[in-house]
């Protein structure tokens, strides 16, 4: 017995019978079960951890493909809905008066933010004409008004061309005859100098409104739209852009539609300066 060689456990460094510590490689009985246990803990844990982290992957390549597939469906659907649209553009009074020929159109780019999913896009416009500045825009609003506003896709998403950060302005670039003349980051960069309220608005379409008289041949005969949801109104900083038509008889007597723009600057509280008027030939 006092030849018996010990061993030191590696775990609680007590002395044991070296058969002991040699049969549990260098542990003693109660360390050795001790170790097996919290081992097999370690190994639930590390198979408990894998499952999730597995799961965590499982969800973000579904929610990945599901995105991607709501993304195709909402582009589709926006296309369709656009080339149906542009089927009548062609006909479209101004359309017509600028010699619009042909209309290309691109989609650049689709987000998702919330529930919607914004769509920027770029619009070409052909004409046959040889527009001023001013028709060019008017043209190019003519256009845009055929681009899908706003809509609920199938997959109950909203799909829209307005941007709902920093200012809820158009993302369509509009060119005519490969000419840039609305930008949609021109939109984002003068958001808050755009910002247009009723009185300002108001204010606006009478200015308008009294310049296009001082044209007319028979200025008192002139009917404007009642509503302002027949004025396209712009504002940059103090500058105004304002867009319509007034009903008015004409040097035969006949009552005829003429499509008009005014461009104006406020100069002070209640003074201006006309930069631009165009009037449609009667």
């Amino acid at each position: 017995m006092d030849n018996q060689e010990f061993k030191v456990c590696k775990k609680c460094q007590c002395e044991f019978p070296a058969k002991i510590i040699d049969k549990y490689n260098g542990y003693c009985n109660n360390c050795k079960k001790s170790y097996e246990k919290n081992k097999k803990n370690t190994n639930k844990y590390i198979m408990i951890i894998s499952i999730i982290i597995i799961i965590v992957v499982v969800l973000l390549i579904f929610m990945n493909w599901n995105n991607k597939r709501n993304m195709e469906v909402a582009r589709s659907e926006f296309l369709e809905r656009l080339e149906e649209n542009m089927k009548d553009v062609y006909e479209d009074e101004t359309s017509v008066e600028y010699g619009l020929t042909n209309v290309t159109y691109e989609i650049v780019n689709i987000s998702k933010v919330d529930d919607r999913y914004e769509i920027r896009i770029n619009l070409n416009c052909t004409s046959s004409k040889e527009l001023t500045d001013t028709e060019k825009s008017l043209l190019a609003y003519a256009v845009e008004d055929y681009v899908p506003d706003s809509f609920e896709a199938s997959n109950g998403y909203t799909v829209t061309v307005r941007n709902s950060q920093g200012g809820y302005y158009l993302m369509i670039n509009t060119s005519v005859n490969d000419e840039l003349i609305h930008s949609s980051s021109q939109n984002a960069k003068n958001i808050e100098s755009t910002q247009i309220t009723d009185d300002e608005e108001a204010y606006a379409v009478a200015v308008a409104q009294e310049e296009i008289r001082e044209l007319l041949y028979s200025p008192s005969s002139a009917k404007f739209p009642a509503s302002f949801d027949e004025y396209k109104i712009n504002k940059s900083g103090d500058s105004y852009t304002v867009s319509s038509y007034v009903d008015a008889d004409n040097l035969f007597g006949a009552n005829i539609r003429q499509y008009y723009t005014v461009e104006f600057t406020m100069t002070g509280s209640e003074t201006y300066i006309v930069d631009d008027i165009y009037l449609q030939d009667n």
